[in-house]
């Protein structure tokens, strides 16, 4: 009897992953680049600096539901749509993938602060600033990804970036607004405790004590008026945040 020959089995993986994406994409600019499109769509193979963009965005969404300890690399990688191997390639390990996510959240407030402050200083500047982080928070995901970034601080590295992101918003609240160290802590502040109400959608109850969280604007910027009258130059009074 005749012996069958067996053709051998290829058994490597293509961890190329071919893909459709809508809108052109713009990975210098950041995450918050892409642009949507509401026309059709095309198919095309995403280079590797795309492909982080789509990650960040799927991290986004999942770091937002599980915090840092409670989100598996295997559900990014599925809502990315890509493999966990691919993913690791990308961005080595999850706590990268983290800290990363953290930047583009640190960079979309960045971004939002400029465009709000752009040709105006002082208390206008602050004003316009708060307007834009306010409704910067109703992209829930990266609210929950800047609380989840506290919460996860008991990691050094994850500690490390999130000390350096709000060292980096402060000394750029001082160089757009001009104003001084005291009136950039009380907008610090109020940014924190809306950060809350936010994250529990207390302003979705009428009750008093949440109202009482949001301070008349007039009153709150006359406030801040007081604070810079105190100094007669404010750049000799902001502190350098990097020094200990």
């Amino acid at each position: 009897m005749e012996a069958t020959q067996r053709t051998p089995v290829d058994t490597t993986v293509d961890t190329t992953v071919e893909t459709t994406v809508e809108g052109p994409l713009d990975v210098k600019a950041g995450l918050s680049a892409q642009a949507g499109s509401s026309g059709g769509t095309s198919g095309v193979r995403l280079t590797a600096d795309e492909r982080r963009v789509e990650v960040l965005k799927a991290a986004m969404a999942e770091f937002a539901q599980g915090g840092y300890a409670g989100t598996s690399t295997e559900a990014i990688a599925n809502r990315a749509g890509i493999s966990q191997p691919y993913l690791f390639r990308l961005f080595g390990t999850k706590r990268d993938l983290f800290v990363a996510t953290m930047a583009e959240m640190h960079h979309r407030i960045e971004r939002s602060f400029r465009v709000a402050a752009s040709g105006k200083t002082g208390e206008e500047a602050m004003a316009a600033m708060g307007e834009a982080y306010k409704e910067l928070l109703s992209e829930r995901d990266l609210l929950l990804v800047q609380m989840h970034s506290f919460a996860g601080s008991s990691d050094p590295v994850i500690r490390k970036a999130a000390r350096e992101g709000l060292r980096h918003l402060w000394s750029l609240t001082g160089e757009l607004t001009g104003l001084p160290d005291e009136a950039i802590r009380e907008f610090f502040a109020y940014g924190m405790l809306i950060n809350v109400l936010a994250a529990v959608d207390a302003d979705s109850l009428d009750e008093s004590w949440v109202r009482a969280c949001h301070p008349d604007a007039e009153m709150f910027f006359a406030g801040i008026s007081d604070l810079s009258a105190s100094h007669s130059d404010p750049s000799e009074n902001r502190s350098d945040p990097s020094r200990s």
